[in-house]
């Protein structure tokens, strides 16, 4: 239900905001300037504006994905202040966080002191398969949320573009009616 809003408020804003910078440039360049004209313009384009740059906000979010970086091996003398099993379950806590989030598989170190090859459970399987899925998600609004951004900063100018062309060409057709008239 909140997609079907979310979509219905975003095309609805776009509409908008671009009928206003179409019809203010129109306006203006049929009859001239007056302030409702200029407001309608400046008014669509900060909308259109503050929307694009709300899209390229979310497109940051792709930084929320939890991925430790240079996080290597544990060095020969890791954990050496703790006691064995203190040093089992911490390693083994690094592996299956290494694990989950990277899908590295790293060395543990068990209780008698020996490294060993992390094995993941059946539950940090399935952990990492619906991490790799929220990250292909972010990845996804990222992307489309940069596109949005990119197309919302640019439909203003063509816009403008486009009003002032129709405004110009109808200021021509009316110049030229009245000249018919006074024939």
């Amino acid at each position: 239900m909140s997609a079907w809003a979310n979509f219905i408020f975003d095309v609805g804003m776009l509409a908008a905001t671009l009928i206003a910078v179409f019809e203010g440039t129109r306006r203006i360049a049929y009859d001239g300037y007056t302030r409702k004209r200029v407001l309608a313009v400046l008014v669509g384009i900060i909308l259109c504006a503050l929307l694009s740059a709300l899209q390229f906000y979310v497109s940051t979010w792709d930084s929320l994905k939890f991925e430790p970086k240079g996080v290597g091996e544990m060095a020969l003398d890791w954990g050496k202040d703790f006691s064995p099993a203190q040093r089992e379950h911490v390693s083994l806590a690094r592996a299956s966080i290494m694990y989950t989030s990277t899908g590295t598989l790293v060395d543990y170190i068990d209780s008698s002191g020996t490294r060993k090859k992390y094995a993941p459970t059946q539950a940090e399987l399935k952990q990492r398969e619906s991490t790799v899925s929220v990250n292909q998600q972010l990845d996804t609004l990222s992307q489309n949320a940069y596109a949005n951004g990119f197309r919302l900063a640019l439909f203003p100018m063509f816009a403008l573009l486009i009003g002032w062309l129709i405004g110009r060409d109808q200021r021509h057709v009316a110049a030229n009616q009245s000249l018919q008239d006074g024939r």
